[in-house]
């Protein structure tokens, strides 16, 4: 979801949490986090608004993964390295 409050600005809103902000460049705009989650894009220069979003949906789904993995191994769901006999 994009909330335009200027031509030059818009706010970029992905899963229900505010992910940054992208601001117009001549050719395309560039990701400035306003959420920690998003941090690993800040900075970075997209051709369109829809890449922002697609960006922020995929580092949004990996670090849910990365937390589903985490919490799974934790109760014993993955068993690395170990082989039972």
């Amino acid at each position: 979801m994009i909330e335009p409050p200027s031509s030059h600005i818009a706010i970029v809103v992905v899963a229900g949490r505010r992910a940054g902000l992208a601001s117009r460049l001549e050719s395309g705009f560039r990701f400035h986090a306003s959420n920690h989650q998003f941090d690993a894009m800040d900075g970075q220069d997209f051709a369109t608004i829809e890449q922002i979003q697609a960006a922020a949906r995929g580092t949004l789904a990996a670090l849910r993964l990365d937390f589903s993995l985490r919490t799974s191994c934790q109760r014993g769901g993955l068993h690395r390295g170990r082989q039972d006999s």
